[in-house]
């Protein structure tokens, strides 16, 4: 029975050892094409009553369960050398869907543009220009998301050390 198992890997070591390789191809573009590609805008808008933070999708599929939070990091000198960071979340943060962002071939054939997504914060609760300050203030939004096929995770943080 061995021998006969010892023949057949002898005289199919060439396609066994394709099929190794080409598996392991398939599962690294697996784990490239099938996460969360999202972006963040570079700018804060600002409005009268609201900060707004733009949110992309530019995956295939749609991204599902959305979570964003929003901090400040205070920097300080240590002793001897380095820097102190100290975070304090911002809330609460509104968001037109917590559930899902829809996927990037959405976005292209609608002119809404429903791959994207917009996080806002109200002047009243906090406001993020006194926030920042010139001695190593700055504010971090951070995006953690799903891919809708795959489920792999994706997590992006944008800073911010001026609002424009």
């Amino acid at each position: 029975m061995m021998n006969g198992f010892c023949n057949f890997i002898e005289n199919n070591y060439e396609s066994i050892l394709v099929s190794i390789i080409a598996g392991i191809i398939l599962i690294f573009l697996v784990f490239i094409f099938f996460r969360p590609w999202l972006s963040i805008s570079k700018n804060i808008c600002e409005t009268n009553n609201e900060y707004k933070f733009k949110i992309i999708n530019y995956t295939l599929f749609r991204c599902t369960n959305l979570k964003v939070y929003l901090r400040t990091v205070i920097e300080s000198d240590a002793y001897p050398k380095g820097k102190d960071l100290s975070y304090k979340l911002i809330e609460p943060i509104q968001i037109e869907s917590f559930i899902y962002i829809p996927s990037l071939i959405t976005g292209i054939f609608s002119s809404k543009r429903e791959n994207c997504l917009q996080v806002r914060v109200d002047k009243n609760i906090a406001n993020l220009t006194n926030m920042i300050e010139p001695n190593g203030t700055h504010l971090e939004l951070i995006v953690s998301t799903h891919h809708g096929m795959s489920n792999l995770q994706s997590t992006k943080k944008k800073v911010y050390k001026h609002i424009i």
